[in-house]
């Protein structure tokens, strides 16, 4: 079984004292599971990496949609309560969302749920018989999970800034290019050899380093020749895997890409 090579505990997880410490490490595994903005994997993947039960699994989902660490979503067969897939995201206000990196390795599952008698999905894997949902409508809220006809309803697509032109998106898609190719070498249980088919990975990417660009001020050449070094760096390396969050705060106040630069330009 490929296991996923970062997964993350912020500081508002690991000091939960409502949170038990398997309630902590099935977040942590979350993270490391996350492809594009949520994980799929099902209760039966995580009892058997983390080596406790399902049920145990179950109750560790709930206590964190409870804290609203993170809300479920659950995709339903047409005109049916039929489960066809849960999918598991990090609220949007936490610590950790604007970490995790894009491009985890996904493994197959089978997620769909048997349907008892009275039409109420079953399967423990996808969704606690507990929470599950008689309502007949296309979907609706309760405890932090949410009932959808398609994951396209939750999962927007990311676009290009409509500022830019041709001539930018083709210099910054260049150094992303550069960045994940290498990356997927570096990192092949992290990045997806096929990153490129990721288009919210990609424009996000771009529409990332034109704002250190535009709003940051940083020339092209810096933004360029800074993520060149750091890719084979001996710390950065492996500490920049992801471009998406380049402009993300720091605890010294600095984003991570001004931190980055002060350790460039002082490099011997």
């Amino acid at each position: 079984m490929k296991n996923s090579y970062i997964g993350i505990i912020p500081s508002n997880i690991r000091y939960d004292k409502e949170l038990i410490f398997r309630d902590k490490i099935l977040y942590c595994e979350i993270t490391a599971t996350i492809n594009e903005d949520y994980c799929k994997k099902t209760n039966a993947y995580f009892a058997k990496v983390l080596d406790v039960s399902r049920q145990s699994i179950s109750k560790s989902l709930t206590a964190l949609r409870q804290k609203n660490h993170i809300h479920v979503v659950i995709e339903k067969k047409a005109n049916s309560n039929a489960v066809l897939n849960r999918f598991i995201f990090l609220n949007k206000n936490s610590n950790t969302y604007a970490s995790i990196i894009g491009g985890v390795e996904d493994e197959s599952q089978n997620t769909h749920a048997s349907i008892v008698a009275q039409g109420n999905p079953v399967n423990a894997d996808i969704v606690d018989n507990s929470n599950a949902n008689t309502n007949t409508g296309s979907e609706a809220d309760i405890n932090n999970i949410k009932y959808i006809k398609s994951i396209k309803d939750v999962v927007a697509e990311i676009q290009l800034l409509p500022e830019l032109n041709q001539k930018q998106i083709t210099y910054l898609g260049n150094i992303v290019y550069d960045f994940y190719n290498e990356k997927s070498k570096q990192f092949p249980e992290v990045v997806k050899k096929d990153w490129q088919k990721n288009d919210n990975l990609v424009n996000d990417a771009i529409n990332t380093l034109y704002m250190i660009i535009k709003l940051d001020d940083y020339s092209e050449k810096i933004v360029r020749d800074v993520i060149k070094w750091a890719t084979n760096d001996d710390f950065w390396h492996s500490n920049l895997i992801s471009l998406r969050n380049l402009r993300k705060k720091s605890n010294n106040g600095e984003t991570k890409f001004t931190n980055i630069y002060l350790k460039y330009k002082g490099r011997k």
